[in-house]
């Protein structure tokens, strides 16, 4: 591609999610950035997200803000994000530029031929519901906090473009809001005194699953799970999910 194309389309990109600049507060401006983002480049599928851990070792997704699937297809595709073969086809390939770097970006034909990607059996997973080419950018804004977009075509769509990519990793790199660091998240510094336990529900909740979901995902009773859910709201003075959320996300 030519350089000026390649200009062109990153410009016009890039002017959209400035528009968002008029939006009151940060988490609007993320969730619009994922639904722009998801429109302008024809994905089926997308989400902006933050969580704790350093790269290469335990990363713990706090919350996300997806665009694009169902509840059903939210559930199968949070069960194949924590499948080691999630690792293994996109996670892994862009730790190699976190160690030099505070952002790493990429997309599938980055790391991947197209015969390797047609024959992953990560692939197969994620076409169950209706995904496959991928583009991810991830950001450590200190050392243990990161955010992060995913975007995921629809089934044998073409791959991501060389403008869309570096669109996204300029948009990380121009527009403060679509980052997270400990300035938005100083609570984070709670989560280590819950238990194991009220730790997993806090973040299944916070990635919106109902009662019943967090149950059957961590194979415990409700019973159990609305005992560990009364627990975190009273450690962190809340009554609800949403304003749950609200002490994690601050809008600015």
């Amino acid at each position: 591609m030519k350089y000026r194309e390649l200009f062109q389309e990153t410009q016009t990109l890039l002017e959209g999610l400035s528009a968002l600049e008029s939006l009151p507060q940060n988490q609007a401006r993320r969730e619009k950035t994922v639904e722009f983002l998801c429109l302008e480049t024809g994905t089926k599928f997308g989400f902006w997200s933050w969580g704790h851990g350093h790269a290469g070792e335990s990363m713990l997704p706090v919350a996300i803000f997806p665009h694009g699937l169902n509840q059903a297809e939210l559930s199968t595709f949070y069960q194949l994000s924590m499948n080691p073969e999630s690792n293994e086809w996109i996670r892994n390939p862009m730790l190699p530029a976190l160690q030099f770097s505070k952002q790493s970006c990429g997309m599938r034909t980055d790391f991947w031929s197209d015969e390797q990607w047609r024959n992953s059996p990560y692939r197969k997973q994620l076409q169950q519901i209706g995904l496959d080419e991928w583009l991810v950018c991830v950001r450590y804004e200190s050392d243990s906090v990161w955010s992060c977009i995913c975007l995921m075509k629809a089934t044998d769509h073409p791959p991501f473009s060389e403008p869309e990519r570096v669109a996204v990793e300029l948009a990380f790199t121009c527009f403060r809001w679509l980052r997270c660091d400990t300035s938005e998240t100083d609570i984070g510094t709670d989560v280590p005194v819950l238990s194991i336990r009220n730790k997993e529900v806090l973040y299944l909740l916070l990635d919106g699953l109902s009662r019943k979901e967090i149950a059957a995902r961590m194979g415990i009773t409700l019973h159990i799970v609305n005992d560990c859910i009364k627990q975190i709201y009273n450690h962190f003075g809340t009554s609800s999910a949403t304003e749950l959320a609200a002490l994690f996300i601050k809008g600015k």
